[in-house]
């Protein structure tokens, strides 16, 4: 289990978590800003592109989906988002300043703020894991060991080797 990181922006409360867009995309407005160009992000922006959705997604690097950067994936990744541009737009190396219910306001590298038009606001701008929730488990057996998001932010892949490991130290 984990828990969307929320940064301070004035308005962020109106933005939903990205993960929970998925299954649910008869809620999502045609006109989506997502905050946050990660992997999660990108993904999210792709998926509703794919579903004709209009989508904007805002990341503060200089590069979008930074931590897709293994082999090949990157470039598969990418080559599927360049098949959606008229329907997937990503702005790099900006900075959110300000959600509403119908917009996100945010500043370029040049200083100047722009607003783009949201019927929906969803939130990727990280993940931080939820401890908590897992160590409600720890006395359930004889041994309890904390993996994937339970014991820090990652994805499938690292919950997958730390399983891995963990399963061959037993």
């Amino acid at each position: 289990m984990f828990l969307p990181l929320v940064p301070p922006i004035p308005g962020i409360e109106d933005a939903i978590p990205a993960t929970r867009a998925f299954g649910h995309e008869e809620f999502v407005s045609d006109q989506v800003v997502i905050i946050g160009g990660g992997e999660i992000g990108v993904e999210t922006g792709l998926h509703l592109a794919q579903k004709g959705k209009q989508v904007t997604v805002i990341e503060m690097k200089d590069v979008a989906a930074e931590e897709a950067k293994r082999v090949h994936y990157y470039n598969m990744f990418m080559d599927a988002v360049e098949e959606y541009e008229d329907k997937l737009k990503i702005i790099l190396k900006a900075t959110c300043t300000q959600v509403t219910a119908q917009s996100v306001t945010y500043r370029d590298e040049a200083g100047e703020l722009h607003t783009v038009e949201a019927g929906t606001v969803l939130l990727a701008a990280g993940m931080k894991a939820n401890a908590a929730c897992a160590y409600r488990y720890a006395g359930c057996g004889k041994q309890f060991f904390a993996i994937g998001d339970c014991a820090q932010q990652g994805n499938l892949q690292t919950a997958i080797r730390a399983g891995y490991q963990i399963g061959s130290s037993i």
